[in-house]
């Protein structure tokens, strides 16, 4: 979990979880419930999902001496992608609430990293693709998402020696 700005308490209930960004674990089938609470911004609930292969989600918390009043929610699935053998894979960035809309766009950390579209808003199927020449070893990598409801850095593995 993410927000924008970063450093949000978590809660769940009455307990205070963690502060953003995190990393939460949920076990299969369950759904719960969170707000986001940061000074000098509205408090922002929603709900996480358990998902097979993990997400990442983004809060973007509005500010509450002004702003349009709706607070964005981005969640991207899976929550990596690890290239294994294959050349293209595919993540989804969906909107997580309403109303209004999400603009996004994506930028590869190397050139040999290919993302289509580049560029969205609202539900969107995202390919990534690989250009293998000349690489060797494993590669840690990142996508740089930017969007109206904040930014996240979505990781992305290439292993060059799986065989």
């Amino acid at each position: 979990i993410a927000s924008s700005p970063p450093g949000a308490d978590i809660w769940e209930n009455a307990s205070k979880v963690a502060t953003t960004p995190l990393v939460l674990h949920i076990n299969q089938g369950d759904t719960r419930s969170f707000t986001a609470k940061k000074t000098g911004y509205r408090d922002q609930s929603f709900t996480v999902s358990w998902n097979d292969g993990g997400q990442t989600v983004m809060i973007d918390l509005v500010p509450t001496g002004g702003g349009s009043g709706i607070a964005h929610l981005m969640a991207i699935t899976p929550g990596f992608l690890d290239f294994g053998m294959a050349n293209n894979l595919t993540f989804y960035i969906s909107k997580e609430t309403s109303p209004g809309s999400i603009s996004w766009n994506a930028t590869a950390s190397q050139p040999w990293i290919t993302v289509t579209p580049s560029s969205g808003s609202g539900n969107d199927l995202v390919t990534v693709s690989v250009d293998r020449t000349g690489l060797s070893g494993k590669y840690e990598e990142t996508i740089t998402i930017q969007s109206t409801a904040g930014t996240i850095q979505y990781p992305i593995i290439v292993d060059t020696h799986v065989a």
